[in-house]
């Protein structure tokens, strides 16, 4: 541990009087099992709003974003709420004041023990390092049970629990397991779950399932055969049993093929591209943006995680919809179904967007080629395709 840092982190001029600072509220999003949570904290300091929102996450990065607001800007605190929660797909719910520090404290203390960065300015929020907070077995288990998904199929706790198998997340294991610990994962570093298929199988105790995972585990590639048990327990799906049965390596360009599927692509002109970009970052605010050479990328996520749910899970299955504004003056739109293209165009039509765009084409195409387009170097869609 960095003992200059948490010095530092002690170090805070902020009002230690606790009658300065008076907690107001405090909500999280349940996406724990999907290795992230957004969590949002009011306090009055000194008769004022202070809002303070963070990020954490659970399998590498640990607490790595933090933006705070002060004052009565309930506009600014949606927009920002939105830039950091919007894309993880969960629902807020509420947390008591020692939840809430536990938490942040907890992920804190995964910063010190992996030399993690800290998010600035940490003198705003050092009080809250200030004094430990201790909650009991019980009371773990209920936070843990707030941030996180309900259970309610096999196949939901089969992708849950291979993603934090893979990642090496024991804690999210073990509730996913009813705190049984499972061995199950040997890789000597974390892996992600690109795509598992799942398939029944009879067994003379009932019923088990057969996993096809294809996982990443630093740049390289393989298929991971298991088998794995349930059990419901009072109403809740848990897992009983897991056990690897073989492995394959595959390449990059077979595991690409492996993650191919249909893309729905809408290409638009534009009149005035940074106009439109401003208009279109203030109408998506929850959308992960991106600046390339010669686009600005827009990645718009579900509202839920319900792709985990699916008999086949695919890591993207949670893109709602991806966008691009080039220099060149087009907006490029893409989907994974052609039920969430079309929404989009009906989203487009009803708002001032669609005054600044015209309809070029509609495309489909058996793979992803927008990506392939962005990382490209090309300014105009139609180019790209010429030579893709």
């Amino acid at each position: 541990m960095n003992k200059n840092r948490f010095t530092i982190i002690e170090g805070n001029n902020l009002k230690k009087d606790s009658s300065d600072r008076k907690f107001v509220s405090s909500y999280a999003t349940d996406t724990r099992l999907m290795g992230v949570v957004g969590m949002h904290i009011h306090w009055k300091l000194e008769g004022e709003d202070f809002y303070q929102l963070f990020h954490f996450d659970a399998e590498e990065y640990g607490f790595d974003n933090y933006i705070s607001i002060r004052g009565d800007n309930i506009e600014r605190l949606a927009v920002e709420k939105a830039v950091m929660m919007g894309g993880l797909g969960g629902r807020y719910v509420s947390l008591k004041e020692n939840e809430a520090i536990y938490l942040f404290q907890k992920f804190m203390a995964m910063n010190l023990k992996k030399n993690l960065p800290l998010p600035e300015p940490r003198i705003e929020y050092a009080f809250l390092y200030k004094d430990k907070v201790k909650l009991n077995n019980n009371e773990k288990k209920i936070l843990m049970n707030k941030i996180s998904e309900e259970i309610v199929s096999d196949y939901q706790a089969i992708n849950y629990f291979l993603m934090r198998a893979f990642s090496k997340d024991e804690e999210g294991m073990r509730h996913l397991t009813n705190q049984k610990e499972l061995s199950f994962y040997g890789g000597k570093s974390p892996a992600t779950l690109l795509k598992n298929i799942i398939e029944e199988q009879k067994t003379e105790t009932g019923i088990s399932y057969i996993c096809e995972s294809l996982i990443e585990e630093n740049l390289k590639y393989r298929i991971e055969i298991s088998e794995i048990e349930v059990k419901n327990i009072n109403g809740k799906v848990y897992i009983s049993d897991a056990q690897k049965r073989s492995d394959l390596k595959v390449s990059a360009t077979e595991a690409a093929l492996m993650l191919n599927r249909s893309e729905y692509v809408n290409v638009y002109s534009i009149e005035d591209v940074p106009d439109f970009v401003e208009m279109f970052k203030a109408k998506k605010p929850q959308a992960l943006h991106n600046t390339h050479s010669s686009v600005d990328l827009f990645t718009e996520f579900n509202i839920n995680n319900n792709h985990v749910k699916e008999k086949i899970y695919m890591l993207n299955g949670d893109i709602y919809g991806v966008y691009c504004v080039t220099e060149s003056g087009q907006f490029i739109v893409a989907g994974y179904d052609l039920d969430k293209i079309e929404k989009i165009e009906r989203y487009l039509v009803k708002t001032e967007l669609n005054e600044n765009i015209a309809l070029i084409e509609k495309l489909e195409f058996k793979e992803s080629v927008l990506y392939e387009f962005v990382n490209s170097g090309y300014e105009d869609f139609f180019d790209f395709l010429m030579d893709f």
